[in-house]
């Protein structure tokens, strides 16, 4: 018997590979530079943008760093502001027995739904306070109304899009694509600048600004005042869930895609 059980394992083909502990080892490696890669061009393109409005360069790092880390960190934070209850009629079927045949009797329960709404730190408190601060510093530009006329036509069209492309999804909130946004801030930000014959420079901080209010209002805002009786979602975060890319990404892809637009 022993023989036999020797013999049978002995035919038995084990498949064995010594490499897979250092091909985990090389995503992470990778995983892991391509995150650097990442932080650091973000970071440069916010250095970029606090440079161009007159901040010293210490000053640029330091908020760029703040704001992007924060912004990571904080996306998982949600605080409260408003809750929706909602009483809703759901069909329900009862069984009834008589004389031992039963009988299927259509019924409408009601139910008690609650909705709470909030608003994700990381995705909408700061990048809305970082886009007050560049209007407050646009205020002190000399020919300031021009610049506030050219974000005010930026940012209505950033809107414009953002609402026709985000759709409220059943339980889970409000999405949208996130590449759309930022190219119709960079392109109106780019042309606007042009038609009105400002400095190029001055279209850093419309990209950002259009990019990120516009979604917020165009995706998030007004599709709640909207649609937020068919969301049906335990938690509605504005800035969260789907559109964090769509209003934390934007303001950056913005300032990046801008190049692409000034002649």
């Amino acid at each position: 018997m022993g023989d036999e059980f020797f013999e049978e394992e002995r035919e038995k083909v084990i498949f064995y590979t010594p490499l897979h502990s250092l091909i985990f080892l090389v995503m992470i490696i990778l995983g892991l530079f391509m995150f650097m890669i990442m932080f650091f061009w973000w970071s440069s393109v916010f250095i970029f943008l606090f440079r161009t409005l007159g901040f010293r360069f210490s000053e640029s790092v330091l908020f760029a760093f703040t704001v992007i880390v924060f912004s990571a960190i904080l996306s998982m934070v949600n605080i409260p502001v408003y809750r929706i209850v909602k009483e809703i009629e759901t069909p329900s079927i009862r069984y009834v027995v008589f004389f031992g045949i039963p009988y299927t009797i259509p019924a409408f329960i009601r139910r008690r739904r609650v909705m709470t709404i909030a608003v994700n730190v990381g995705g909408a408190v700061i990048p809305v306070l970082l886009s007050l601060l560049l209007i407050i510093k646009i205020l002190t530009f000399p020919n300031f109304q021009q610049v506030l006329f050219a974000l005010l036509v930026a940012m209505t069209a950033v809107t414009t899009i953002s609402y026709v492309l985000a759709k409220p999804v059943k339980g889970v909130g409000i999405v949208m694509p996130a590449f759309i946004p930022p190219l119709t801030s960079a392109f109106a930000s780019a042309s606007i600048i042009s038609f009105l014959a400002l400095p190029p420079v001055s279209a850093i901080p419309i990209a950002y600004i259009a990019g990120t209010l516009g979604v917020l209002i165009g995706a998030d805002l007004l599709h709640l005042i909207k649609d937020w009786e068919k969301l049906y979602a335990p938690v509605v975060s504005i800035g969260g869930a789907g559109t964090f890319d769509g209003i934390y990404l934007s303001g950056i892809l913005s300032v990046i895609l801008l190049p692409l637009f000034i002649a």
